[in-house]
């Protein structure tokens, strides 16, 4: 972790790295409630695969971020796809 806290000093802050934590979560758990009306929609093949590239788009910003409202918008965008491709894959 000594490399992340150098590239993101602000998350030697508790409440900052919290956020960083809950954000993925709080997607999650937002998106999770409209998946299966988007699934109904257009196929639940075609929404994992919507999915997927969402979450890809996500991880790259989480990988290229510089700065720290990077990776929580990227963690944001990831979480997101989290319960929409995981909650069609029953």
């Amino acid at each position: 972790m000594p490399q992340f806290l150098e590239a993101f000093p602000e998350a030697k802050n508790t409440a900052i790295q919290g956020t960083l934590v809950a954000t993925i979560l709080m997607a999650g758990a937002l998106t999770s409630l409209t998946s299966g009306s988007i699934s109904d929609k257009f196929s639940r093949k075609r929404t994992i695969m919507i999915g997927a590239i969402v979450a890809a788009v996500g991880c790259f910003l989480e990988a290229g971020s510089v700065e720290l409202w990077m990776l929580i918008l990227g963690r944001l965008i990831a979480g997101g796809d989290q319960k929409t491709r995981k909650g069609n894959q029953t």
